[in-house]
């Protein structure tokens, strides 16, 4: 199963190793383009280690509310968005195939797109959302993945717009029996004990997942994410690896 993890977000993280360490032990990248986090030096940093790991690169695209991280929803009138989007995408793929004809990278190209924080949750539950993200995508490359949460209502709507998908679990956060990720707002949405985090994918591999309250529910994932400022991230990773 491919494990990702999203990045590029906090310069401190690449300072202290984090970053270096999570990319040795995943597949996949979902890069922050700099609107709720991150910054050109940082990106191009993360862009030129994952390019030498071999690793699929993603864009991760949020609002453009760095004051909150990009973890609550901002009011922008649809052509806004899909404008902050689509800039953010193409900055990301631009700094790749740059990046990467300069290297030795087999395939110097972005792979996918998973979109960030509160704009991840809108487009995993809201078709309006999510065909304003189908709209960026097949503006830049109908080629890009769409990486989405696993069982939200609104993947088949990628599907049915010819749009390839990774649907996506997580390692270190809590589900609610609906499917849904518990909220960050809320006691017991993250997970820290690596073990623990450990059970959850293997779970996940035999096609299920269980609520923080208990309730085992079927759930298909493609790929699982571990978030690099999650406590004990290195420590998850290095334990899914042996899962």
């Amino acid at each position: 199963m491919d494990l990702n993890t999203d990045i590029a977000e906090l310069p401190e993280l690449w300072e202290n190793g984090i970053y270096t360490h999570l990319m040795d032990r995943v597949d996949s990248v979902n890069i922050a383009c700099g609107a709720h986090a991150g910054n050109p030096d940082l990106i191009r940093k993360v862009v030129t280690y994952a390019l030498e790991r071999g690793l699929r690169i993603g864009a991760h695209p949020g609002y453009p509310d760095r004051e909150n991280f990009g973890r609550k929803p901002v009011e922008m009138s649809e052509d806004a968005l899909f404008d902050s989007l689509r800039e953010q995408i193409m900055l990301m793929m631009l700094i790749v195939e740059e990046i990467g004809n300069n290297s030795r990278a087999l395939n110097p190209r972005m792979t996918h797109v998973k979109v960030h924080g509160a704009l991840y949750h809108q487009v995993s539950t809201r078709p309006e959302f999510a065909d304003i993200l189908i709209d960026v995508v097949k503006s830049i490359d109908p080629d890009l993945r769409i990486v989405s949460l696993a069982g939200s209502p609104t993947l088949n709507r990628f599907t049915q717009a010819g749009l390839k998908t990774w649907r996506e679990g997580f390692a270190d956060r809590t589900y609610e029996a609906n499917g849904q990720l518990r909220s960050r707002n809320e006691p017991n949405s993250m997970i820290m004990d690596p073990f623990e985090a450990s059970e959850q994918v293997e779970r996940m591999r035999n096609g299920s997942v269980r609520s923080w309250t208990g309730d085992q529910f079927q759930l298909r994932v493609d790929t699982v994410c571990i978030h690099s400022d999650s406590p004990n991230a290195v420590k998850i990773a290095e334990a899914l690896r042996s899962v």
